[in-house]
């Protein structure tokens, strides 16, 4: 037998609990519990352990928050963590598991041997743990993904309670029918067998089978209560008495079905603040024949829970109600989670205009940096230029390959800045949106570039583009840059080729394209192909900035699209962008 482990379990119904202790502890492990993630961290604090398995939905803090928070711990960051579900089951499910640093992700129940064995992976795997940083990293996209998974579970678990409230209704119309069929059936026989006392045999099995028949439908609607979580109850309005299954009293916080029930004593157990509103609940249902409602309760512990309860009103053949039927749920984690994705999109909002202050300030530091530079530039490259004059046969060669150096370093310096201002313009420039028609703009592109394609065998593939919407002047620099770039890293093919083309559409956006011949590029580098100052290839192979490129993914985004890129090395390179298309 393998050797013995402390294994730290977290769930919070303690029936799983048991379960899984019992599981572990006959194979020798030492088991302690925790009821959910803040219990958990309690735990951690007071005696180490060897690994964790956790449950994932808990109140208070679930599987998710508790496997960031120990992976973002100084102390617990390369503790094993294994997630054991049996309702979060989906692809976004398991994608955010790992995103949150999950070492395993079972779905229960499972065999004690499949638990042990992921610990036992997990454990190996714990020592290639790097140290949390802090910040952690993608902070946005995790929280987004957490956001996500929650609206994905709430759908899912207001899906389940749609069809179980649609189940409920057919069979509550179901029983409703069969106690009328069972009325006059009972009615029909008991004449009958005043006429006919050797007919009574017969009215009896039928009526056997009647009420075989109703309890069957009684057990589907206890299936289907108890598959929804619910509780049933049946108010009579005239004596204010009402019965009750015992998952509805459970609901109220109580282990056993009380002596008494009625209006008045579930007034007394919603919070104080809701009683106007479910007053109100009721006066609609008396109007509408029909109870919908949520509410806090308060049990006898002093907790705090939401519920959420349906009804429908029957009433007398003068119209008098005398009964009301309904059921009732708890839906506290329903608004835990609701109140968590509340917060989670507030945070998203505030982070996000927090990084666009933050690209706003830089953009303008950037701008005011590179205009402020220009002056002592032309400043050291004049006066080179004087002292290369002046100096002529004076200088050593050695002196003057310095002074070649700092003039070619100057001017290289000197693009640098003009490129980071105009990149800077491009983030600053009003647009002013217009019809725009891509063919008029690649040729115009094409003549400026005449001087470096002179002498050179280029076959150009452009056929009639649709037009687009757009800022005329900044797509015309998109076309430039793109068309400039094929040109240049294609000057080593006899013949180039190079294609402006459509691609098809995205997102109600059509797809164009910049490909060419030349000398391509990594693909495992693509994603620092549009950064400032990123290039992929040495300066004396091809010249430039790394401007370009930048300039290209900031004005396709500023008019809504995206920007990407294919190629392969020596196989040529395809720049891929999206506008939105302009209607005749």
């Amino acid at each position: 037998m393998a050797h013995s482990m402390k294994i730290l379990i977290v769930d919070d119904h303690a029936t799983n609990l048991k379960l899984l202790r019992a599981q572990l502890e006959a194979e020798g492990h030492n088991v302690l519990e925790a009821g959910d993630g803040a219990q958990a961290l309690a735990v951690l604090e007071r005696e180490p352990v060897d690994g964790i398995v956790s449950d994932i939905l808990m109140p208070h803090m679930d599987g998710y928050s508790l496997c960031r928070t120990i992976r973002q711990h100084q102390k617990f960051s390369a503790l094993p963590l294994i997630l054991y579900t049996s309702t979060y089951d989906s692809n976004s499910d398991r994608q955010l598991a790992e995103t949150v640093g999950a070492d395993g992700y079972i779905i229960k129940p499972a065999a004690t041997a499949v638990i042990v064995e992921a610990l036992h992976v997990a454990m190996q795997k714990a020592g290639e743990r790097t140290p949390p940083q802090s910040p952690p990293p993608g902070e946005a996209h995790v929280l987004k993904q957490y956001s996500e998974v929650l609206v994905h579970k709430l759908e899912e678990k207001n899906t389940e309670l749609q069809e179980t409230l649609e189940n409920l209704r057919l069979a509550h119309e179901e029983i409703v029918e069969l106690n009328r069929d069972l009325e006059q059936r009972v009615q029909g026989r008991t004449v009958e067998l005043a006429q006919a006392n050797e007919a009574s045999h017969a009215e009896v099995a039928e009526r056997k089978q009647a009420e075989a028949a109703l309890k069957n439908n009684e057990e589907r609607l206890g299936l289907a209560l108890d598959s929804g979580e619910m509780g049933a109850w049946d108010l009579d309005l005239v004596h204010d008495t009402a019965i009750r299954t015992l998952k509805h009293d459970q609901i109220f916080g109580y282990q056993s079905l009380q002596p008494q029930w009625g209006a008045e004593i579930f007034m007394g157990h919603v919070f104080p603040e809701d009683r106007e509103v479910v007053r109100k609940k009721f006066d609609e249902a008396f109007a509408t024949d029909h109870l919908q409602m949520e509410c806090r309760i308060i049990w006898k512990d002093q907790s705090l829970h939401w519920i959420a309860a349906h009804g429908l009103v029957y009433r007398d053949q003068e119209g008098t109600p005398l009964r009301m039927l309904g059921v009732v749920m708890d839906i506290t984690e329903r608004k835990e989670a609701e109140a968590k994705i509340t917060q989670l999109n507030a945070d998203l909002q505030q982070g996000a205009a927090q990084i666009e202050e933050a690209n706003k300030e830089l953009e303008s530091f950037s701008y005011s940096v590179s205009h402020d530079l220009r002056a002592p530039l032309r400043h050291v490259h004049g006066y080179v230029e004087m002292l290369q004059r002046e100096a002529r046969g004076q200088l050593s060669d050695k002196a003057q390959r310095h002074l070649k150096t700092i003039a070619e370093a100057s001017s290289e310096m000197g693009d640098l800045i003009d490129d980071l201002l105009a990149f800077s313009r491009t983030g600053r420039a009003e647009m002013s949106e217009s019809r725009v028609h891509l063919n008029e703009l690649a040729q115009d592109a094409i003549r400026v570039l005449e001087p470096a394609t002179t002498g050179r065998t280029i076959v150009w593939q452009i056929p009639p583009l649709a037009p687009v919407v757009g800022d005329p002047s900044l797509l015309k620099q998109v076309l430039a840059n793109l068309i400039g770039n094929a040109v240049k890293y294609s000057r080593m093919r006899d013949p180039a080729a190079i294609e402006i083309g459509c691609a098809g559409e995205e997102d109600g956006r059509v797809i164009l394209f910049v490909r060419d011949n030349g000398a391509g590029f990594d693909m495992q580098y693509a994603h620092k192909l549009f950064g400032v100052f990123q290039r992929l290839h040495r300066a004396e192979e091809f010249e430039g900035t790394g401007i370009g490129l930048a300039i290209v993914r900031r004005i396709v985004g500023r008019h809504g699209g995206r920007v990407w890129a294919e190629g392969a090395v020596n196989e040529g390179a395809t720049f891929y962008f999206t506008l939105k298309p302009s209607t005749p």
